[in-house]
């Protein structure tokens, strides 16, 4: 691509163009190194103001230094997804592990509480180590589907027939036992 008649890197018009002398080149670089909103020149800068001026016009300083804050601000975001996909799987492996092994905590109980009771059924205080167990399940399986992205609300899957007269729900009855429901 043509850049005031030389051609350059449009891709990337933040790296050193054939146009950039050496000396440009170094200004440029310290353009882009100051805080927004740039200026030209800047405290330091070797050139008069017409010098800077006249040299970051020719080379395009601002229109290359908007390409660069563009490309910057997209690996930044893209950085940051990439951790937040990762600390989400990392912590959703986590919860699935936790929850796996509350149910599995809570199977083991209550294989241990059914044989004590097959043993001795008058034993007194298994109720309350039952319903820990059960509880224990309940919410190891929550937290997995919980990490695997699933619903963890009851969702109502036979529809509402409330609405059907006697015949309805007769007729309903002979489909489903047609059908094998």
């Amino acid at each position: 691509m043509l850049f005031w008649g030389v051609d350059f890197d449009p891709a990337r018009p933040w790296v050193r163009q054939p146009f950039d002398s050496d000396l440009s080149w170094a200004l440029f670089q310290d353009y882009l190194l100051q805080p927004l909103p740039r200026r030209v020149p800047w405290p330091g800068c070797p050139l008069s103001w017409s010098q800077a001026q006249s040299l970051a016009w020719n080379d395009g300083w601002t229109l290359r230094a908007a390409a660069w804050d563009r490309y910057l601000d997209a690996a930044r975001a893209q950085t940051v997804e990439q951790v937040v996909r990762e600390d989400a799987r990392t912590r959703a492996e986590r919860q699935g592990l936790a929850g796996r092994k509350l149910q599995k905590l809570g199977t083991l109980v209550v294989d241990r509480l059914i044989k004590i009771l097959e043993q001795n059924p008058d034993f007194g205080s298994t109720e309350v180590q039952i319903k820990d167990a059960i509880r224990a399940i309940g919410i190891g399986v929550r937290v997995e589907r919980l990490a695997l992205g699933e619903s963890t609300d009851k969702v109502e899957t036979v529809p509402d027939l409330s609405g059907l007269g006697l015949d309805e729900l007769r007729k309903l009855r002979e489909i489903q036992e047609r059908v094998g429901g």
